[in-house]
């Protein structure tokens, strides 16, 4: 069995890079280069982020739960909050890239550097509060029932098991 936390890290990982990618169609797009190509680029990235809301699923379903059990609660209910925030903001970048004429680059930068950011941090602080946390207080059974319930979740299509 690998390690349900590895597998979320490896997730992280995949969502880290495209976030790279984010930024980099951000970085064009600042030096007036929005063109259709580039929006076909933030639709390919917008589509894998919304792709990732199965590992912020396995979060909110498997790993928050456990730790909530042994009373951590608040730091799962701030990562919970930021979640949805995150699913709006990268439906609201999905809507932007999909617009049949080029959308307004500010309203790209605004939703774009929101998920930057915040994502950023996020992941950051899952990687070295939650998780860190998590590998020290559950045990060998909770860390099984967690990777069945991240099983029937399912997985990105950037499959870390693979």
């Amino acid at each position: 069995m690998k390690y349900p936390l590895s597998i979320l890290s490896e997730e992280h990982e995949h969502i880290l890079k495209n976030l790279d990618s984010l930024e980099n169609v951000l970085k064009t797009i600042e030096s007036g280069g929005l063109n259709q190509k580039i929006i076909e680029e933030l639709k390919r990235i917008s589509e894998n982020f919304l792709e990732a809301d199965k590992h912020h699923k396995k979060e909110e379903d498997a790993l928050f739960p456990l730790l909530q059990r042994h009373g951590i609660v608040e730091p799962c209910k701030v990562m919970r909050a930021e979640h949805e925030e995150l699913r709006k903001r990268k439906r609201e970048l999905r809507k932007l890239a999909e617009q049949k004429n080029l959308p307004e680059s500010f309203k790209i930068k605004e939703a774009g550097s929101f998920i930057l950011d915040v994502l950023r941090n996020h992941i950051d602080r899952e990687e070295n509060v939650l998780f860190s946390m998590a590998a020290q207080i559950l045990s060998e059974n909770e860390l099984k029932e967690m990777k069945r319930m991240m099983d029937r979740i399912g997985y990105c299509s950037f499959n870390p098991l693979e």
